[in-house]
């Protein structure tokens, strides 16, 4: 939308998202955060955009996908995953600890333990660390592959989203990244959530292919994954 107004986009961006953001359309080029920038007339953060556009409710723009998986790096990944055993779904349960909410959005593994144990599914974990908590039960879920030495950067973690049939994640940054690339994400999320996936939805405007999951309760993650269960049991039949 700026490019369209004419301008000249210099995008910078966090290190290890500049591969996966120079298919952003409009974008001139693509910096990471510690590159010196070219001469430039005006800065805008890219959350404070939509208040730049004076964007509501009604003029989202939730064109998808508007982030594309690199075809060499899905290549790689399409040989490195095999012939299909079943459903593919990839996993999320955790972000980074460090984020001032995270002790009400990350669940421990040991609580996915039901939905990991089906034999139908072809699990895939998309985190890019585990918890030192977490490993006892990732060591009691063989059939949990994981990817961890092989997501170097986000574009590989988009090349791998791209040959799953379903995301499931917490709200970590897997979240977004499913909606911009178009792919169906489920996105659970705590009884208060951030105020992007705003009040009382099942969906969300910024990404048609998301469907959320909200607590019920504050801290019920039970209630939610026995929702999620629930889901796929339909969506696999």
């Amino acid at each position: 939308m700026v490019a369209e107004r004419g301008a000249s986009v210099l995008l910078q961006v966090h290190r290890g998202l500049q591969s996966l953001l120079r298919c952003v359309p409009g974008a001139d080029a693509v910096l990471e955060s510690d590159e010196a920038v070219p001469p430039f007339d005006l800065q805008c953060s890219l959350m404070s955009l939509p208040l730049a556009f004076r964007t509501e409710l009604a003029s989202i723009v939730a064109s998808v996908p508007h982030l594309f998986a690199e075809p060499q790096r899905v290549a790689a990944w399409h040989e490195r995953l095999g012939p299909r055993r079943g459903m593919r779904i990839g996993i999320v349960w955790s972000g980074n600890p460090s984020h001032a909410n995270d002790h009400n959005r990350s669940i421990p593994l040991e609580l996915l333990s039901g939905i990991l144990s089906r034999h139908d599914i072809d699990f895939h974990m998309l985190q890019i660390v585990a918890r030192e908590a977490d490993r006892a039960a990732l060591e009691g879920l063989p059939q949990l592959r994981n990817h961890i030495a092989a997501l170097a950067e986000m574009a590989d973690t988009a090349a791998l989203m791209s040959l799953l049939d379903l995301v499931i994640t917490v709200d970590t940054a897997a979240a977004h990244l499913g909606g911009a690339l178009g792919l169906p994400a489920w996105v659970m999320l705590p009884w208060a959530a951030d105020w992007r996936w705003m009040l009382d939805r099942t969906d969300t405007p910024w990404y048609p292919t998301i469907r959320l999951f909200r607590q019920a309760r504050r801290g019920d993650w039970g209630g939610v994954l026995a929702d999620v269960a629930q889901a796929l049991d339909r969506w696999s039949l």
